[in-house]
């Protein structure tokens, strides 16, 4: 506790009494105040703010139990000790009831018990003061915090892209839900020139902050391979598995700590083909292309592990109708099915279901977004084959 003196109301009508008690705390540095009644008492109550209050119950004026009610209702921090010679039980358990924090009959046998019960009532107060005020400061840091995140987010949703976007008559949709109030899943699609526009999506390993930050440093990495193809400094935007070789030693020299999975397609809009780099990303992207369904199954490592790997492309000459859906893991884990496998024939079903199923999917998966056990991000590409825009 604070070396601070700390202030004692004694409401007593005995006088002895109070002298005794003005004898003893002062001897142990407290200071003392009294009150000959109660309604003297609760005046000083009100001026003094005592640390701690003696009670007596039989007083003229205003009866022990009176004060006691009015302390614990409007100073229910103040502790009281009532201090009577009262030789009902029923005193002392409707004084605990009521809110008194101690009793002790009189009359003392030893003044070291009094200054006893004192001590430790006077060390449950203090106690209950710092928590209140370790339970203030933490309402305020996690307001604090809950206005930081809230930010975050709005900065975060600011660099993703529109739900929807047509580049070059191919459509790209997605939709992020995040787990916390950052997610560490990332979409982007973007135009590269009049024939290329490529798309990506990422999950940071962990959730949160962290995770979310290291979704920013990606996105700046990628949009400084694009400005510098624009320059014509070098052609890595255009080449999936170079890109991802970049991304991994930049994650290895910043030593994030992070490691990130990645699928990023580059596709050749002139000529209808995909190429594309998987770096780790699972469930594998599901393609339909020509009426027939296809996991774009591929064994590599996430980006940010270990500079000892060796990224390759994939190219798919697509149909005309094809349809692209790829999923963050996170999907997998909201799936009722038992085993993966059968999570994985489901979400291949699923993309060659009637668009009816799948928009229903979708909807119920947003309506129960609250408290999702990790992010789940979507994201379809198809060609447009009416009212494109470029």
């Amino acid at each position: 506790m604070s070396d601070e003196k700390k202030v004692i109301l004694s409401i007593d009508d005995d006088a002895d009494i109070r002298n005794y008690y003005r004898t003893l705390l002062e001897e142990h540095k407290f200071n003392l105040i009294e009150a000959e009644n109660g309604k003297i008492g609760i005046q000083l109550l009100e001026k003094e703010k005592p640390d701690l209050v003696l009670l007596d119950l039989r007083m003229p004026e205003m009866d022990g139990l009176d004060v006691l009610k009015y302390i614990t209702e409007k100073s229910p921090q103040t502790p009281v000790i009532v201090v009577s010679a009262t030789d009902s039980i029923d005193d002392v358990v409707k004084s605990l009831r009521m809110g008194a924090w101690d009793f002790i009959m009189k009359p003392f046998y030893s003044y070291s018990i009094l200054l006893h019960r004192i001590q430790k009532v006077m060390e449950r107060s203090w106690l209950q003061k710092q928590n209140h005020e370790y339970h203030i400061q933490l309402e305020e840091a996690l307001s604090k915090l809950k206005t930081d995140l809230e930010a975050g987010r709005v900065i975060q949703a600011k660099l993703l892209p529109q739900k929807v976007e047509v580049f070059n008559n191919y459509k790209f949709e997605s939709l992020i839900l995040p787990s916390l109030y950052l997610s560490g899943d990332f979409v982007n699609y973007f135009k590269i020139d009049d024939s290329h526009t490529a798309f990506y999506m990422a999950d940071v390993s962990g959730h949160g902050v962290s995770s979310a930050l290291v979704t920013v440093l990606l996105k700046s990495f990628i949009n400084n391979s694009f400005e510098q193809y624009s320059k014509n400094q070098n052609n890595t935007i255009l080449d999936p598995s170079a890109l991802l070789e970049s991304v991994n030693e930049e994650f290895l020299k910043e030593n994030l700590n992070k490691f990130s999975t990645i699928f990023y397609g580059v596709i050749n809009t002139r000529e209808n083909i995909l190429l594309y780099c998987n770096g780790g990303h699972f469930p594998f992207p599901v393609l339909i292309n020509n009426g027939k369904s296809t996991l774009l199954e591929s064994k590599t490592t996430p980006v940010g592990i270990t500079n000892e790997v060796k990224y390759e492309n994939v190219k798919i000459k697509l149909g005309k109708d094809f349809s692209l859906k790829v999923f963050s893991d996170g999907i997998l884990d909201i799936l009722p099915q038992d085993l993966l496998e059968e999570k994985i024939d489901f979400l291949v079903s699923l993309h060659a279901s009637k668009s009816e199923d799948y928009d229903e999917f979708i909807s119920n998966l947003v309506e129960n977004s609250v408290g999702l056990p990790d992010d789940i991000t979507i994201l379809s590409v198809r060609k447009e084959q009416q009212n494109a825009r470029q």
